[in-house]
């Protein structure tokens, strides 16, 4: 069980305010270890594959995400890219933690009291949930560090699962055949492009996506 602090007032901690030396070591501390390295064992019983590590081809590549809290201070981690490559990077991550919010639904429930200080019923967000061990979770990250770069070109044979030949086509959907199912994807792409068209998630029909 762990009590949430509130986030207002008295209740603000580390992670929270403009980008500072010490705010910003506090949250790399959070995610110091973000490419990890699993045993083919490990990787196996998972629902979904990943790739062998190409100079490391026993073990395989999985990450645990980070970002957006400095772009929200107009502080991107993106320094280099243009404005637009940024906010579509933003874009996608706070849907990464929409999605999360969804899929993780905590259903331990805000409560409400009175503040004597004026009286008046005020809600509490600062009560008690069942978390998952965010300790465990970094340990078991460093006890997998990843030992090599990673070459996205690079292509191997041979790994001990068989995923090296593994192709995903972001939101179409796995490849096996690229030659034949290429027409079937620009299909598909120029009908999602129509839908987004149509309901304003895109405002133009040459826009990038």
């Amino acid at each position: 069980m762990q009590l949430f602090d509130s986030g207002l007032n008295y209740g603000k901690t580390i992670y929270q305010g403009p980008p500072s030396q010490k705010s910003n070591d506090a949250w790399t501390a959070l995610f110091i270890h973000g490419l990890t390295r699993i045993s083919a064992a490990e990787a196996a019983p998972m629902h979904n594959k990943t790739l062998p590590i190409p100079d490391d081809p026993e073990n395989y590549i999985t990450s645990l995400a980070n970002a957006i809290r400095m772009s929200l201070w107009n502080a991107s981690l993106m320094r280099g890219d243009e404005d637009e490559t940024s906010m579509r990077h933003l874009d996608h991550c706070v849907d990464m933690i929409r999605q999360a919010i969804m899929c993780h639904s905590d259903i331990s429930p805000f409560v409400w009291a009175r503040d004597p200080r004026d009286g008046k019923a005020k809600g509490i967000s600062s009560v008690t949930h069942t978390c998952r061990d965010f300790d465990a979770i970094q340990q078991w990250a460093a006890d997998r560090p990843f030992k090599t770069g990673f070459n996205t070109s690079k292509v191997i044979t041979g790994d001990p699962l068989g995923w090296a030949d593994y192709h995903v086509v972001l939101d179409y959907g796995e490849v096996t055949d690229w030659g034949k199912q290429e027409p079937d994807y620009k299909a598909w792409a120029a009908g999602k492009k129509k839908e987004m068209l149509e309901s304003g998630q895109i405002l133009y029909e040459d826009d990038d996506l």
